[in-house]
This record gives structure tokens, sequence and C-alpha cells, in this order.
């Protein structure tokens, strides 16, 4: 693989949510963890793989019939955008050493209950029963039902992951699932797990995937299991180490360090302030030698779930058009905005007609399932942590106190 294609299998960055994921870990850890944004870590390493499994010949899941988690959509929606997760609040906070120094913050989210007739009328007829399976070295993979939104390109996958052996994976504040050497189910869309806590065990793991359809190269949601699966942490540690040295054969320190800018996007900065020059050229030849790794054993089996919309979900549109706005996700094109000054956002509310708010970011606030944006800044992208009634959406407020006025009341006296 050429480093040219290297860097056109990545295409977002989320600094946000990167800075949570350094939340519940150890000083020593989480210094670990910031080095290794490049891993790739999740929001990377989904995207490199899915070249790769859109292009592989996908053998036929066995069917599952009826839906095995959840009884019903209106269920599945109410639990998985309600709060009844477990992980449904958190303080925001900074965390400080003995020397009162922040070393770490506390992102701070709060759940809500899900309106029943939203649900009912606005988001459950668009769930789709998906029931189909693989197996593969001991672990099977059950995708159980799919919504999408095609207006904002999020959407979510209900799985369930099952083992031999006890399976090893930690959670954050959240319910966001965390596996340590990699990813156990390989998705070919960015996104993120959570867990459905009261429906896993030890050898099972229950979960909500949630994306947003970012490869460039096809819109179906491709999903397999990981090579990892069949591999020990050591065994995976000596392959790596065996590819890097073969990677620096092929690629030079210039291409490297090229590829390490790229894909660390506007953190740049702050990793070439805070690692030497070899350092960060070592770490480049880490995430390609993970690449070249991940490409080179896959497990023979995919499900597809292929882009196809029966209706669009209801939504609204702010700001002259540029903000996209449905129940459950809100899309922004930045470079739309006036007076923005900035690509990055750090502020996003949304008014309701009855005056109050629904704070989806603001300082250490992160009321979302993920932040995303591409790495010009002129797309963001806000999946929600709830269901949201769009036709009491009035405006959004962004960075600045800018306040973008639903495109619905411009003929029309707010109410």
């Amino acid at each position: 693989m050429k480093v040219e294609d290297l860097f056109l299998a990545i295409g977002a960055v989320e600094d946000a949510r990167l800075a949570r994921s350094e939340m519940f870990v150890s000083s020593d850890d989480k210094q670990e963890d910031r080095n290794m944004k490049g891993k790739p870590t999740r929001i990377i390493r989904n995207l490199l793989i899915a070249a790769v499994m859109v292009n592989m010949l996908a053998v036929t899941a066995y069917a599952v019939t009826g839906f095995l988690i959840f009884e019903s959509p209106e269920e599945m929606i109410s639990f998985v955008f309600g709060n009844k997760t477990g992980f449904d609040k958190a303080a925001a906070g900074e965390i400080l050493d003995s020397d009162g120094n922040v070393v770490n913050v506390q992102h701070g989210f709060d759940r809500v209950e899900a309106d029943e007739t939203i649900v009912a009328e606005d988001v459950a007829p668009h769930v789709d029963p998906v029931g189909q399976s693989i197996t593969w070295e001991g672990y099977t993979l059950t995708i159980d039902a799919n919504l999408y939104d095609s207006v904002t390109q999020c959407g979510l996958v209900t799985y369930i992951l099952e083992s031999n052996e006890p399976l090893e994976y930690s959670l954050q504040s959240d319910g966001t699932v965390w596996f340590p050497s990699g990813e156990l189910v390989g998705f070919s869309q960015y996104g993120y797990s959570y867990i459905i806590q009261d429906q896993s065990t030890d050898t099972k793991l229950t979960a909500t995937y949630y994306y947003q359809l970012r490869n460039l190269e096809s819109s179906d949601l491709v999903i397999t299991l990981s090579e990892r699966v069949g591999r020990s942490q050591e065994e995976e540690d000596r392959m790596i180490e065996e590819l890097k040295q073969r990677l620096r054969q092929e690629i030079s320190e210039e291409e490297a360090l090229a590829y390490r800018k790229n894909s660390v996007g506007g953190d740049w900065p702050w990793f070439e302030e805070n690692y030497t020059r070899e350092e960060n050229i070592d770490a480049a030849y880490r995430d390609m030698a993970y690449l070249r790794l991940e490409e080179a054993e896959n497990c023979p089996d995919q499900i597809i779930i292929p882009e196809t919309v029966q209706e669009e979900m209801s939504s609204i549109t702010l700001g002259d058009g540029a903000v996209t706005l449905s129940p459950i996700a809100v899309t922004i094109q930045e470079d739309q905005i006036e007076n923005l000054g900035h690509s990055f956002m750090g502020l996003m509310k949304v008014k309701f007609d009855d005056g109050t708010e629904y704070t989806v970011q603001d300082g250490y606030i992160s009321n979302y399932v993920f932040n995303v944006s591409d790495d010009d800044g002129s797309n963001h992208t806000y999946m929600f942590n709830r269901i949201i009634d769009v036709d009491s959406v009035i405006s959004v407020i962004v960075d600045g106190g800018l306040e973008l006025v639903a495109d619905k009341l411009n003929e029309a006296p707010l109410r």
C-alpha cells in the first residue's frame, strides 16, 4: 500500500471525543492514550478498515428471525435514546492532583426519558430488523436491528457478541465500550459502541453501535469480526514490531512523518511540541503496521447493511440551510455560517418554542453519543443522546452565542 492510499483512508477527526477517551485512565495510561491517537484509535481505525472490508466478497450470514434484544422498535428506541441505560448522568468538572493542578477532566452528560409519542411517530417506523449472524474463531456476532436517518446520515445497530471465553473490555462512565487490544467487531463506518448492560454477561456483550456514513468508498455499513479474536496481545505485539521494521524499508521517514501529521489532523502542533521527531516517526510506522495487519487477516464472513431508505425521517433546516436537524442528530455546514470565525465547534444548544434548551455541548458538557467534523471543518455532526421533537425547535445556538433560526419560521413570527 502506498502512503498516498493511507492518506485517503483517513476522513474525520473528533478532538472532543478523543479527549473524553482520556477521562478514566491513570496518569501513565493517559499519556499513552494521547500518544496512541494514531494507533489508529476508534475514529481512525473504523475508517481505515473500511476500504478493505467493502472490497471483500461478502459471505451470506445465517438469518435469525424476529427482534432478539428488545420486543419492539418502540422499546428499542426508548432504551437506546432514553435514561434507563445505567449510564445516564455524570457531573462535569476538573480532576486535580494533590498540588491542585488539572490532570484530567470529567465530561458531564444527562440523558432524559424518551417521549413516547415522538418515538412512535418519528423514529420507531424507521427501525428495520436485520437478524443475521456470523461465527468465527469461537465468537458469534448477531446484528439484531438497524435504524438509519438519511437526512443526517446517522444511524445505529443493536448487536450481540458472544464468546466461548470471558470477553475483555472496559467501559467509560457513559457506557462506551473499549476493547484493550483493539476492536473485536469491525464496522466500515465511523461510530461508537455503548453497552446494553442488563443484557450482557461475562461471555456476551449486548450493545448499540451509533454510526455515521463517512466512508467515501461506500455507503454500505459492512460489519465483520476483527482478526484480533484469533490471536493474543503478545502475538499481535510481535507481529506489529515485525511489520514496523518491514515498513521502514518500504516508506521513507519523511513520508511516515507526513502520514503522522495527516492522521492526527488539527492536533499535530501538540504532538510536534510534546514528542520528538523520532517518536512521531515511530508512531507513524506503528500506525501503518496496524493498518497492514488489519488488511492481512479478516473474518471471511460479513453482514452488509445497504443504505436503503423507505422515507426520510422528519427534519428541519436552520440558518438558511446551514444546519439540518432530525430527531436523532444535527449536521452543521460551518463554512455556510457567517460570523462563526473558526472551524472548531465548542458550543451547541437547541432551543425549543417553550423556552427550554437542550445543551448538546458547552465546555465540559457533552450530551451526545458522538461529535465529529471533517478535517477542513466544513461539516460537523452531533448524534444526540436523546430524542428531540423537531417541530418544537425554533433555533440552534453555536459559538459566540450566534443564534440560527429555523428556516420554517422565517416567514412567520417567533412563538
